[in-house]
């Protein structure tokens, strides 16, 4: 379909004379493109949900891509209401945020999200629990230095050990999926003080 639509105005001598159309006829044409494509928006939007499970890697580096990526943990928290999370945890996260983590820390607490979370044997002083928290710690001879959260279908890894501090954000329903079966393994296995 053309844009212009130049309808004949006469022949003369064999030769065909056009006229312009309208220029509003312009705008008539795109407004009809512009509710084909609304109409069928919803489908389009269906084929896209439905597509294959590939997961979604980022990469935050520094002290401001962590933050970013603890940031996207609350922000997903909230707007999937999201009520429970696993996490395993190294204390570096106070160390190297020391005023940020804490907020952090009570903005999840705000949002009513109980914290399922496994520390290494080393961070047993870091027991202390709340309403919201569970603790369990790995035996001593299982140590670990990153950390790691599942929320939803996302997770994020954040290690402090290699220079500079980085985090990775994974978004897979299969992936998230794996780890949780393996977190609640590791959860059921260890022993509580009750």
């Amino acid at each position: 379909q053309k844009l212009f639509i130049a309808p004949v105005c006469c022949i003369k001598n064999n030769v065909a004379y056009f006229t312009p159309e309208n220029p509003n006829q312009l705008l008539r044409l795109l407004k009809e493109k512009e509710d084909q494509l609304n109409h069928a928006m919803p489908e389009i939007q269906g084929l896209m949900a439905r597509g294959l499970d590939k997961p979604v890697t980022k990469l935050y580096v520094g002290t401001d891509g962590v933050k970013t990526l603890l940031e996207d943990i609350l922000q997903t928290l909230k707007d999937q209401k999201i009520k429970q999370i696993y996490a395993t945890s190294q204390p570096d996260l106070l160390r190297y945020l020391p005023k940020y983590f804490p907020n952090w820390l009570k903005k999840r607490e705000d949002l009513g999200v109980f914290t399922f979370l496994i520390l290494p044997h080393s961070a047993e002083n870091y027991l202390s629990t709340n309403a919201l928290r569970e603790v369990r710690c790995l035996p001593e001879n299982f140590p670990f230095d990153s950390s790691v959260t599942i929320y939803g279908r996302k997770l994020a890894f954040f290690s402090f050990q290699e220079g500079e501090p980085y985090g990775v954000s994974v978004e897979s329903n299969a992936i998230a999926n794996m780890f949780t079966q393996f977190f609640r393994f590791t959860w059921g296995m260890l022993k509580t003080d009750e």
